[in-house]
């Protein structure tokens, strides 16, 4: 017994020590299992200090845990825990927790996820209960570290899990926020009641500045209110997921529009810039599960700006937004109204299984002006559907435009009809747009002009069409791209620059531009084939071929066009100059074009080069043209050149050589030239002149639109050969006056002793009727009967005389002529080969011994028709001839008065080879006549006229 007293006594000893080391050792093991506790909820580097512990209360003065110890991301102290010993034992549950003072850090990032500094929990884990029955927290500060800084939120607040509780927060942030949202200088308060039946109601509100990429909101003032049920499911007491609403309403909120970089090209739109954007609105949402609804209340989200405009976003047909049973919906309106636009725009989204979006959104204004850009009218629908970051649909698009600013360039009364594919792929950040396939997009009018320049421009059924699908790709972000390839046509186009006006058919255009927003640059490149264009009422451009690019960087624009050929020539029935092709090259720099160009005829023979300058902003330009020699021969003729010119003269020889100027501006251009021959000769001019040789000289004009010259000009003649009529030696005098009139100052020829020539005599050039005057002076009449050579045929005397010619239609004509001669004079026939003509009867015989020797006292001849047709002769002449007479033993020969009278109708050119080519002249009278009856009249005739001689 002894044996088991001491066993006994000896284990109550050992209990009494092992009681008294426990007690003595209670804060270390407190500590330590803490510390163990805090390790298995996945706490890093836990550490607790132990401030007193005994059979109903733990105090710790401080309880840390974090990556880096010497500075924790959780520090909390005092903590104190009471508890039933028995039941934390066996039930692992404490009474109550208080925690007075500490911080616990956090992190956020960009996708909004939240992660507790120095706690990585377990995923798999399931609310439970929480271990205690009630919680006291006074002065926790909860640290959120955002991407953009740190808010801090100060905690107090008491929760009892049966009675419930109530916890009020205070926030306070220099800035703190993400790269899409930054607040700045926020202050912020809120209170979360937890009722005993599971109730939970929150109210909060939030002032300070939000700072976005698309602008800063100024002195927001936000609040929010919910009711939610029930805050036990968060606790496992309840089933999970809550229930209830919330509302959030915007009280006010300043925007500074001009320094809002997304707002600014709208604050700067029509009327007075907007300065400041004023926000306010409210926002209702009801949630039970997974069934969420989101509308607007009776107060919208409405943006007033300072100058008088208000955009009022409302729920349309039912909430704004509603998820149920699997389906989700929006339904949204916008109302405009305000000095710059006014109008709505209805959008419709829905959605099921979480499958594509339908989208159907629609938009009508009225008159509107925003970032340069005037409608007077607006209408849009696009239909499509959205899934998977990507959207695609068609867009209909009905709108009249009245004006467009772009940089220096004004679009106006533009009509736009079209339908669209639209493709948005918001991953990518690219948007592409092409009408639907097979078509193009048309207007049927425009109007261009450029700033401070005097011109005007219209384009009318116009066309641009895809050259491949898409038409029109835009990208943004940091590298959004806008880049479209196609072809622009039009039906007509103006374009009128001080007083050069273009007016037709514009050529084919096909193209691909680049736009960069980041550099504010654009390039197009492409090339432009056929098109008419008339310019000036005057020349007709055709056939275009060529390469263009072009650089517009801001405000400079460089470009350079490299044109094939183009076929250039008069618009009128009767050119003037032939039809030439050109080509060359422009380049455009620091706002001067230069360039350069070859002339040619459309067979290819060189015709001349030209270079020149035009600034762009001042409208001035210069242009210079040089021939340079020009050998005519049987490829490059004058007739080829001006084919007015056909049939009048041919086989053109020697060298001429032309150099152009010409200076415009905005209000009018200048043009001047000068052209030299060197020994030209040619056939013609006409049927009537055989060869003109020898064309000499130097032409200086002041002005080739309309034509003038440089004062009085002079060409040398050296020949103008007729066969029957040579002209020698010769020289004009003229002036241009610029009045479509050529002022012959003098045209004088050498002429048998005597002068042929026009003197002070104004010609019409405009292609309508012109007259001038031929004058002959002092001819000799010798001279002039000798120079047909018929034999016997001679005479003495002076000729003078007017020969009035009229053109029209490129033919001249003689209007009643007169020749006469200067005092009295002798013709002789003296030809013995033609006596047996004459001896055919007695009057023949007679009218033969009188012209031997006839002394006339006056001659004269009218002359009266076209070079070119058959002219009419008069002549008449009267005087003194030998006539013999009967007597007997013989004849004798005395003086009789005589008047011969000779009419006649003779094509010239027959007249002078005839001339020429007789023998006698009874057999050229008789070649004269059309007809065989009135072959013999002739001869009647100069007898009849005649009865006191014959």
């Amino acid at each position: 017994m002894r044996l088991v007293a001491r066993l006994i006594v000896g284990i109550f000893v050992v209990l009494a020590l092992t009681g008294a080391a426990l007690y003595l050792l209670r804060k270390p093991i407190a500590a330590s299992t803490v510390e163990r506790i805090m390790a298995g909820a996945r706490l890093e580097n836990p550490s607790v200090s132990v401030r007193d512990v005994n059979f109903s209360q733990l105090t710790l003065s401080g309880l840390t845990a974090g990556v880096d110890a010497s500075a924790p991301d959780l520090a909390l102290g005092p903590v104190s825990f009471t508890y039933d010993w028995r039941r934390l034992i066996f039930a692992g549950k404490l009474n109550s927790v208080s925690i007075s003072g500490g911080e616990m850090n956090a992190s956020l990032n960009e996708q909004g996820v939240i992660s507790i500094s120095g706690w990585s929990p377990d995923p798999a884990a399931k609310p439970a209960p929480p271990p205690f029955h009630s919680i006291e927290i006074r002065g926790l500060y909860f640290v959120l570290q955002a991407p953009n800084g740190p808010a801090r939120v100060k905690i107090d607040g008491a929760f009892d899990v049966r009675e419930g509780g109530r916890f009020e927060t205070a926030a306070l942030a220099e800035k703190t926020g993400f790269a899409a949202a930054t607040f700045l200088g926020v202050a912020g308060a809120g209170v979360i009641d937890l009722a005993a039946d599971g109730a939970m109601s929150i109210k909060g509100s939030l002032k300070g500045d939000l700072s976005t990429p698309a602008g800063t909101a100024r002195s927001v003032d936000a609040a929010m209110t919910a009711s939610l049920s029930s805050w036990r499911a968060f606790i496992g007491e309840a089933p999970r997921g809550l229930r209830g609403g919330a509302e959030i309403s915007i009280n006010s909120s300043t925007i500074d529009a001009q320094s809002a970089e997304s707002f600014a090209p709208f604050a700067a739109a029509g009327g007075a810039p907007i300065k400041k954007l004023a926000l306010s609105g409210a926002l209702k949402v009801t949630f039970d599960g997974d069934n969420l609804s989101v509308s607007l209340t009776e107060n919208p989200l409405t943006i007033v700006a300072d100058r008088g405009d208000r955009l009022v976003i409302s729920a349309g047909e039912g909430p704004a937004y509603e998820k149920s049973a699997g389906k989700e919906s929006i339904a949204l309106r916008a109302a405009l109204d305000g000095p710059v636009a006014n109008g709505a725009a209805i959008l419709r989204a829905a959605s099921e299984n979480k499958g594509a979006w339908s989208i159907d959104v629609r938009a009508q204004f009225g008159e509107q002006s925003i970032g340069g850009v005037a409608l007077s009218a607006f209408d849009g629908v696009f239909r499509g559907a959205y899934f998977d970051d990507r959207a695609t649909g068609e867009a209909d698009i009905a709108a009249h435009l009245v004006k467009a600013t772009v940089g220096r360039l004004a679009v106006s009364d533009m009509p736009l009809n079209a339908r669209l594919d639209v493709d948005a792929d918001l991953a990518e950040k690219r948007l592409s747009l092409s009408p639907e396939s097979g078509q193009c997009l048309k207007t049927d009018r425009a109007d261009l002009r450029f700033a401070d320049q005097d011109m005007d421009a219209r384009i009318a059924m116009a066309a641009l069409c895809p050259a491949a699908a898409p038409l029109i790709s835009i990208g943004w972000g940091d590298a959004g791209e806008t880049h479209v390839e196609g072809s622009l046509t039009a039906r007509t186009a103006y374009y009128r620059l001080g007083e050069t006006v273009f007016d037709g058919a514009p050529p084919r255009i096909d193209f691909t531009l680049d736009y960069n927003p980041v550099q504010q640059a654009s390039r197009i490149v492409g090339a432009m084939e056929g098109g008419k264009i008339v310019l000036n009422d005057s020349l007709i451009l055709t056939d275009a071929k060529g390469r263009f690019d072009t650089d517009l960087v801001r405000d400079t624009v460089a470009a350079n066009v490299a044109l094939g050929h183009m076929r250039i020539a008069q618009k009128t029935d009767l050119e003037k100059v032939a039809p030439v092709m050109i080509s060359g090259d422009l380049k455009l720099a620091s706002d001067i074009a230069t360039f350069d160009f070859d002339v040619k005829t459309p067979k290819g023979v060189a015709l001349g080069r030209g270079e020149g300058a035009h600034e762009v902003l001042t409208g001035k330009g210069e242009a210079v043209f040089d021939s340079g020699a020009l050998a005519l021969s049987y490829y490059l003729q004058a007739e080829k050149v001006i084919p007015a010119l056909k049939g009048i003269i041919s086989g053109a020889t020697g060298t001429t050589e032309g150099r152009a100027r010409f200076v415009w501006d905005q209000a009018r251009m200048q043009s001047s030239a000068t052209v030299n021959f060197d020994d030209v000769s040619f056939r013609g001019p006409g049927i009537a002149v055989s060869r003109t040789d020898g064309v000499t000289g130097k032409m200086v004009f002041s002005s080739l639109a309309p034509v003038s010259t440089s004062g009085e000009q002079s060409i040398a003649i050296r020949k103008i050969d007729m066969d029957a009529l040579k002209l020698e030696n010769g020289e004009v005098r003229f002036v241009l006056p610029g009045d479509d009139t050529l002022k012959i100052v003098e045209a004088e020829f050498p002429w048998f002793n005597g002068t042929i020539g026009a003197y002070n005599s104004v010609m019409s050039i405009a292609g309508g009727e012109s007259k001038t005057t031929l004058q002959i002076d002092n001819v000799d009449l010798a001279g002039l009967l000798a120079y047909p050579n018929v034999d016997g045929l001679s005479g003495e005397g002076k000729i003078e005389g007017v020969l009035p010619i009229s053109f029209e239609g490129g033919r001249a004509r003689i209007v009643n002529g007169v020749l006469s001669a200067k005092g009295g004079g002798v013709i002789r026939y003296q030809n013995k080969n033609a006596e047996p003509a004459f001896q055919s009867s007695q009057q023949a015989k007679l009218a033969y011994d009188m012209l031997r020797e006839v002394r006339f006292d006056n001659l004269s001849v009218v002359i009266d028709g076209p070079l070119d047709g058959t002219l009419k002769f008069k002549i008449v002449f009267d005087g003194k001839g030998e006539l013999p007479i009967a007597a007997r033993g013989g004849s004798q020969t005395v003086l009789s008065p005589v008047i011969f009278r000779l009419t006649m109708d003779v094509p010239l050119l027959q007249l002078l080879e005839g001339a020429k080519a007789v023998a006698n002249p009874l057999q050229f009278l008789k070649s004269a006549p059309r007809s065989a009856g009135e072959q013999e009249k002739a001869v009647d005739d100069l007898i009849g006229s005649n009865p006191e001689i014959f």
